[in-house]
């Protein structure tokens, strides 16, 4: 038996699952031509059990020389086959890379389809199914098949050498001539077919880097990162100093969350060019996801330096000053991308979370009203919008804009966080509770949802758990004043008064402006009977929010300790009218008005 002294074709199988009986009994047909070697072919039968089936038929539809459509009334009615598949197939018949040959298995009005044009088979388009000898048909189809393979092995020598190049067959084979062409399909974004071309370079040339170089940037841009991890690999293989090679490397590994190793990478290309900006580029990318903030940021000096009207050099140095806690430098680094991409949705975000930790809030809420203009499916603007408004103490309009963040990302835990704070500013506890959860399962390592989480059980009237919820936030940070503020409120419930103080005077410490500690203070005073410590206390909290109803009630109740009784009819009078709600204050005022000497 004569046996083909070219490269096998592959022959893909598009069909109906109705029709795989058929299929097998043509596949049998071609035995002939598989043990020739013209020919191999595929279905999706070739699959193993948990494969990616619509990824793996992709990958073999995209490399088959040969694709066969068996057409019948399933076919014709398959979405899949008739969609996505047979268009898929003929653009590339179309652009010369394989050769699709339409087969009648069975009766069915094909006449008007896409393929409709082409050469169908059997005989005259006579269905299998019709033939009296369905041995006599298959036998038919395998014969033209084998004429088509014998065209395109000697007047085309491969499909894709049609499409690659008009010229002459000497003219094919001139690897460069190939490299060149695969330089226009990448200029227009043919992705497929520049693969399909740096494959054939390869079938020409197993030693040429320069195809794997080409092919490993296209998978890159098509985001299939694995594969152009291994032809960058082969690459360097064949050339270790190919800084192209090291760059393509260091993005498939950056992607594929192997940041050290596309670290490593990416010093092997600057290594080789110390002025590659785009080395640059891929090493602030590994440092940043390895979080060395400090490395990143002098990465992206230099690459300023080598490329200062590169935007993203900024915004990535924005990020990592954002990261180091420098704000006002990182407000800087965002504003200089905005004079140079006024576009830019990402250097609008950075900037608003620069200025909502400055506490410029207004102007941080206009940086994200201006990011979700350019951008409205950016969770992370909605969210840092949902920060700002909480802290204008606009709640109302804050929970809309963190529902609005989790629509668009519902594992963006910062988005709970805030949804969190606005529920409880709102008074909803039990959905505050939720949110909390929320974004506790999704970052169980983000202190302020434990410590929110604390403040809705304190509320809920759940001291114990809240006092557990305080504790794990203290645990994560330990510099967290409102952890402290709320692990106190729990004590003061239980009725632990001067474990509470001790609590209340950490929250202090750690930050001097804090109201609600001085408040909570003045409660745990109050009911030590440090009554003058307690005013005082309570007088502190009121400086810094002179809203406090709860700070007024705890002035009043000392007030009338010390015996100063108008004052503390008048502090409770106070609180009443800064919380009609105030219960506590309530009772107080009345106990206050059964006292003559407070009149």
């Amino acid at each position: 038996m004569a046996e083909n002294s070219t490269s096998s074709l592959k022959l893909f199988y598009c069909y109906a699952r109705e029709d795989r009986a058929l299929r097998d009994e043509l596949d049998l047909h071609l035995s002939g031509l598989k043990r020739q070697r013209f020919i191999t072919s595929w279905s999706d039968r070739e699959i193993l059990p948990g494969g990616e089936w619509e990824k793996e038929i992709n990958t073999q539809l995209n490399s088959a020389d040969i694709i066969v459509l068996l057409v019948s009334p399933h076919f014709m009615a398959s979405d899949y086959c008739y969609g996505i598949e047979m268009e898929r197939a003929l653009q590339r018949h179309r652009a010369g890379t394989a050769r699709v040959i339409p087969i009648v298995m069975r009766p069915v009005d094909w006449h008007g389809a896409p393929f409709s044009t082409l050469q169908m088979l059997p005989t005259d388009a006579k269905p299998i199914t019709r033939w009296p000898d369905h041995d006599e048909a298959f036998w038919d189809v395998a014969t033209n098949i084998r004429l088509m393979i014998q065209e395109l092995n000697t007047s085309m020598k491969t499909t894709k050498d049609k499409v690659v190049s008009s010229s002459s067959v000497s003219e094919v084979n001139k690897v460069e001539d190939l490299l060149e062409q695969s330089d226009t399909l990448l200029d227009n974004e043919q992705y497929n077919e520049v693969i399909e071309v740096c494959n054939h370079i390869l079938r020409l040339d197993p030693d040429n880097s320069k195809a794997y170089v080409r092919k490993a940037y296209t998978l890159n841009t098509l985001e299939r990162y694995a594969e152009g991890l291994v032809a960058s690999e082969a690459a360097l293989r064949l050339d270790s100093s190919d800084e192209d090679a090291y760059l393509n490397k260091a993005c498939s590994l950056n992607a594929l969350e192997r940041y050290a190793e596309g670290l490593a990478a990416s010093e092997a290309a600057l290594h080789l060019n110390p002025n590659d900006a785009l080395a640059y580029t891929n090493k602030i990318n590994s440092l940043s996801a390895l979080r060395h903030f400090e490395d990143a940021l002098v990465a992206c000096e230099i690459a300023i330096r080598l490329d200062p009207s590169n935007p993203e050099h900024y915004n990535s140095k924005g990020i990592a000053l954002l990261e180091l806690g420098r704000y006002e430098e990182a407000l800087a680094a965002c504003d200089a991308v905005i004079r140079l991409d006024p576009h830019n949705s990402d250097a609008y975000i950075n900037k608003g979370w620069a200025l909502n930790e400055l506490g410029r809030y207004k102007e941080a809420l206009a940086a994200c009203d201006a990011a979700i203009l350019l951008d409205p499916n950016e969770s992370i603007a909605h969210s840092n919008k949902g920060f700002a408004l909480n802290k204008l103490r606009r709640y109302k309009e804050a929970l809309d804009a963190c529902k609005a963040a989790i629509l668009l990302d519902s594992n963006d835990s910062n988005a709970y966080i805030n949804k969190g704070w606005a529920l409880l500013e709102l008074r909803r506890y039990k959905e505050a509770l939720t949110a909390c959860e929320t974004a506790i399962r999704l970052d169980p390592n983000e202190p302020i949802a434990h410590s929110n989480k604390g403040f809705a059980l304190n509320e809920l009237g759940r001291y114990r758990e809240g006092l557990a919820a305080c504790d794990a936030a203290i645990r994560l940070d330990s510099n967290n004043s409102n952890a402290y503020t709320n692990k106190g409120r729990a004590l003061l419930e239980l009725e632990r008064y001067k474990e509470g103080l001790a609590v209340c005077d950490a929250a202090i410490r750690l930050d001097s402006n804090n109201s609600n500690a001085y408040t909570n203070k003045g409660w745990a005073l109050n009911e030590l009977e440090r009554y003058k410590e307690a005013l005082a206390a309570c007088d502190a909290a009121i400086r810094l929010d002179s809203k406090d109803s709860m700070a007024y009630n705890n002035k009043g109740f000392a007030l009338d300790k010390l015996g100063r009784y108008k004052e503390a009819l008048d502090s409770y009078n106070t609180a009443l009218r800064l919380d009609p709600n105030n219960s506590i204050a309530q009772e107080n005022k009345k106990i206050a008005l059964k006292n003559p000497k407070s009149r």
